[in-house]
């Protein structure tokens, strides 16, 4: 072989931002700064990777096809599936075609292309990764004397980012805890894919749209579910049951209404009830109470032409010490009775209507019967009980009339003195016994 020429000055800088002088190799005529041919032959200036999810390349050797690798990487035209590229001892890369072993001092920069349109390159030094998205490219440097052997990626610290079109995430956190600054959406919907957690005392405000919580719906241990208490806002639930575990207070003139037109129930606890305001009972509706004492500690009022019945059974009405006044007909129900306390001084007086006593009729112990001074009228036979006697006020005028039967005196018989015993003119007998007849 005829030795080579001497690199010409021009040569000596090719490659200048290594900032040395390179040395004299075998190597294809100059190329334009940003054209590279594409291929995994020595004179490629771009390599073409393999369809092969995982390919890695340790360019301080001969790596790429048995040659020493180009600074720059790209897909293939077919593409099917993810690839993962890496690139190793970068800090070493062979400089020059062919296999020489010389290595490069300075820091240079790598071109990662990826031209597909729907995978994903993912380059990594061991330490380092980045993901080139589809139908896009990357620049990033290696350097000879940190020894690092590392990609230097672009930062992802930027000062300001504007985004004129669309941003996807593929993976990987979005991480804003350590700021101080606001967080705007668009005006577009917003839609967040996993679990979202408002951090130590911070708040959550809705604008004034419908908000609409879509699941269960759990507030913590000890916190409040409020309501703005000047507003005119309304709560409203839907038709599965509501369990409210805690007191539950409404506001001073207030209502707790439900639907008049609706066949809901009403049902409390156990405990007291009680009821500060009117109660009314709509309509035909009814009160039923349950088994035990019901004290009505206010004056009861039966509505006009209403009824207060008691169920056919063995129970008992009881008033108190005041007046009781019936104001209509009072019927005692057959075989039943109209008792006062045989031991009380009560009274008993009726109207001036007819008294009809349809039972025998006893007056106990030593009590009187007394009459007004209006005729009495016996209509069956009356019999004075033994050593009991039948008299009239000595001091008055009154008569004593019998009927036209038999009357028989059973014991002595005596005239006042000054009064007669007469017998009217007519064919009547007087007959004595067998007695002494004595005529004064």
């Amino acid at each position: 072989k005829q030795a080579a020429p001497r690199a010409s000055s021009l040569d000596q800088v090719i490659g200048s931002q290594f900032q040395h002088e390179l040395p004299h190799v075998n190597r294809a005529p100059p190329r334009q700064l940003g054209l590279f041919t594409v291929g995994q032959s020595s004179g490629s200036g771009c390599y073409n990777l393999a369809d092969t999810s995982a390919q890695t390349f340790d360019v301080s050797t001969a790596a790429c096809n048995s040659v020493n690798c180009p600074s720059c990487f790209i897909t293939p035209t077919s593409v099917s599936h993810d690839i993962t590229l890496t690139i190793s001892n970068c800090g070493s890369h062979r400089w020059g075609i062919g296999t020489s072993s010389t290595t490069r001092s300075g820091v240079w920069a790598y071109t990662f292309i990826n031209r597909h349109f729907t995978r994903a390159v993912s380059v990594t030094d061991g330490t380092n990764s980045y993901t080139v998205p589809t139908k896009s490219h990357i620049v990033a440097y290696c350097d000879s004397a940190s020894g690092l052997n590392q990609l230097l990626f672009p930062s992802s610290q930027v000062p300001t980012l504007t985004v004129e079109s669309g941003l996807t995430v593929q993976a990987g956190t979005i991480d804003f805890s350590t700021s101080t600054g606001a967080f705007s959406t668009s005006t577009g919907a917003v839609t967040i894919g996993g679990d979202t957690t408002i951090s130590g005392a911070k708040t959550f405000t809705s604008g004034t749209g419908a908000v609409s919580l879509a699941g269960d719906v759990t507030v913590a241990t000890g916190k409040n579910l409020h309501m703005v208490n000047s507003g005119a806002g309304t709560f409203q639930t839907g038709t599965g049951v509501i369990s409210l575990n805690g007191h539950t207070t409404v506001a001073a003139g207030m209502n707790l209404h439900m639907t008049s037109s609706g066949s809901g129930t009403f049902q409390t606890g156990t405990g007291t009830v009680t009821l500060n305001g009117d109660t009314s009972i709509t309509s035909a509706k009814t009160f039923t109470s349950g088994t035990g004492a019901v004290s009505l500690a206010g004056d009861v009022t039966v509505a006009a032409a209403k009824n207060l019945h008691m169920a056919a059974g063995s129970g008992t009405f009881q008033t108190g010490t005041g007046i009781i006044t019936l104001n209509g007909h009072t019927t005692v129900a057959s075989g039943m009775n109209l008792h006062m306390t045989s031991s009380g001084a009560g009274t008993f007086q009726t109207g001036t209507g007819t008294i009809t006593l349809n039972g025998a009729t006893t007056i106990a112990s030593t009590n009187t019967f007394t009459t007004g001074t209006g005729t009495v009228s016996l209509a069956g036979d009356v019999s004075v009980a033994a050593n009991r006697n039948l008299a009239m006020n000595a001091g008055g005028t009154g008569a004593f009339t019998t009927g036209t039967g038999s009357v028989t005196l059973n014991g002595d018989t005596t005239v006042a003195a000054g009064k007669d015993l007469l017998m009217t003119s007519g064919a009547g007998a007087f007959q004595s016994g067998t007695g002494t007849v004595t005529l004064n």
